[in-house]
């Protein structure tokens, strides 16, 4: 007689799916939205805050942009892999080397994505304001 060990039900994939579609709306949503500048915003209304005799101007002044959308978004679709990894794909059933496989290779493409993010941040190899403009079709 054969047990089946991965017996499951409709029902966490019917859920899995709505969550992906509502992370889904939450990314477009984020592209009519400057999370960067409402942010930046927030942090210039704290350095305006004064607690009687304490003032909190000591604070650095910071132009968030929109790499906080890019962020953001970046974290939406890592949520959204993990959920399809891990349910769709039965990563979660998976036991031992199978497990340790997946865990180095996640491990590896976050190392790289830091090491790649290095570049980005020291040594301004990003594309310039006037390049950036161009490619939207400003001026």
């Amino acid at each position: 007689m054969s047990e089946n060990k991965h017996e499951h039900g409709w029902g966490q994939y019917y859920l899995v799916f709505n969550a992906l579609i509502f992370l889904t709306v939450i990314t477009v949503s984020l592209s009519y939205f400057d999370l960067g500048g409402l942010l930046t915003s927030g942090v210039e209304l704290v350095r305006s805050i004064k607690l009687g005799p304490v003032s909190l101007g000591f604070l650095p002044d910071i132009e968030i942009g929109h790499g906080a959308n890019i962020l953001v978004g970046m974290i939406v679709a890592v949520i959204k892999a993990s959920l399809v990894l891990w349910f769709f794909m039965h990563q979660r059933e998976e036991e031992g080397v199978n497990r340790l496989a997946f865990g180095f290779c996640v491990a590896l493409f976050f190392l790289a994505l830091t090491v790649f993010s290095f570049d980005f941040v020291w040594l301004k190899t990003y594309a310039f304001e006037e390049l950036a403009q161009a490619a939207v079709g400003g001026g």
